[in-house]
């Protein structure tokens, strides 16, 4: 009976580190602090189009306001089946031109409806706080991909101050036109890294607290 008491008492104890360990991460996560750093209105224009049966790249520069990007988005509508692309995320190249060679980010291979709509990709990658990088459209020689969309444009700028760069795989020579309408958030925190710090504390914590109460009962 004695033996069930003290059994019970530890599992007790090893539940409730294990809760506390669980809601840490919560309120971690809950307490980061993600800060919008573009967010140009869609105007309801578009600037066309880009993709497998058009032009290959759209890129919009903006400036890194936090240590690390969390989220980008696009307006995206289908103008010719099925007008698929990636959105990626790259550096300025010496010539303060999207950097094809240099990739940070890609998503998955977007299938825009023919009803423009903003589309988002969610990561967490570290970037260098004051250098300029491009959100990049990428519809240059995707796996499956067929035809080419339409971008939603905007009436405002980035920090940067630059219009939409494009180009036909030319690393040299880019256009450039009006705004497109973005989303782009960061964080000065790096989540992951973080979230995993406290579970291992709490985790080394659990191990050591269980041997202390079992020979403390023991006694």
């Amino acid at each position: 009976m004695k033996k069930a008491i003290k059994n019970k008492q530890i599992s007790f104890f090893l539940r409730g580190l294990a809760l506390t360990v669980v809601f840490s991460g919560f309120v971690f996560t809950a307490n980061a602090q993600f800060v919008v750093d573009e967010n140009t209105a869609y105007n309801n224009s578009f600037i066309s189009s880009v993709g497998a049966a058009e032009t290959d790249f759209y890129a919009q520069s903006f400036y890194a306001n936090e240590p690390y990007l969390t989220k980008i988005g696009v307006v995206i509508g289908e103008n010719t089946p099925e007008g698929e692309v990636l959105l990626a995320i790259v550096p300025a190249n010496s010539n303060g031109n999207p950097d094809l060679t240099n990739v940070l980010y890609q998503g998955q291979l977007i299938n825009p409806t023919t009803t423009p709509t903003w589309y988002y990709e969610n990561m967490h990658i570290r970037v260098n706080v004051g250098q300029k990088y491009f959100l990049l459209i990428d519809g240059y020689n995707n796996a499956g991909a067929t035809g080419r969309s339409d971008i939603g444009a905007s009436d405002s700028y980035t920090d940067t101050g630059e219009g939409m760069a494009f180009t036909n795989y030319n690393v040299i020579n880019w256009g450039h036109t009006g705004p497109i309408a973005v989303y782009i958030e960061g964080t000065t925190t790096p989540v992951p890294v973080s979230i995993w710090s406290i579970v291992a504390v709490f985790a080394a914590l659990i191990v050591t607290s269980f041997f202390v109460v079992r020979r403390r009962l023991a006694n």
